[in-house]
């Protein structure tokens, strides 16, 4: 999954901020890098029941 789409799942930085418990600073900082680490994106995949998909094994 990429920032964007995380962004996008929760309509804008600050709600998906809220949603995961992350600060905004920490989304913000995954979409200037244009990736999220792979654990965090098997995290939001479990938190999300799948509807964001985590990369396989790559941090995209």
């Amino acid at each position: 999954m990429t920032p964007e789409q995380v962004i996008r799942h929760y309509g804008g930085e600050r709600q998906a901020a809220d949603a995961l418990q992350v600060t905004r600073q920490i989304v913000n900082y995954w979409k200037r890098k244009g990736s999220i680490p792979s654990k965090t994106q098997a995290w939001i995949h479990l938190r999300t029941g799948g509807l964001l998909k985590a990369a396989n094994g790559k941090s995209q």
